[in-house]
């Protein structure tokens, strides 16, 4: 299957409504005496790309501590650099990616999770 067109309609799609962002890799998990988790290796902001973020679901759940979860559907080209665990900030919240979706070879597509007051998408 030719996936060229589709990855230009994907590119057109993105172009229409994006945000550019830089995403921060998570680092890898180090176990540490008594279990504990701690996350090392490079932090460093990945260059930033264009993706279009929409709500998913349109569904705010409420959590402990008066926050709402909201999640996002992040849509990136097909070579977009992005792995679970990678974080932005905007507006003071903070971001993270929860899933990748399977690779299709023309777009990557994406969950990300907010936990705020308020969210800066949608």
């Amino acid at each position: 299957m030719n996936v060229n067109p589709l990855r230009r309609a994907i590119k057109k799609f993105i172009d229409i409504d994006n945000e550019v962002i830089s995403l921060v890799p998570q680092g890898k998990k180090v176990v540490k005496p008594g279990g504990i988790y701690d996350a090392s290796g490079d932090r460093t902001p990945r260059v930033p790309q264009k993706f279009n973020i929409v709500p998913y679901g349109g569904k705010f759940f409420t959590v402990e501590n008066g926050d709402l979860r909201t999640y996002f559907e992040v849509t990136g080209a097909w070579d977009a650099e992005i792995e679970i665990g990678d974080s932005w900030t905007k507006d003071g919240v903070t971001y993270r990616i929860m899933a990748v979706m399977p690779d299709d070879r023309f777009e990557k597509r994406c969950l990300a999770v907010a936990l705020t007051k308020e969210a800066s998408y949608g």
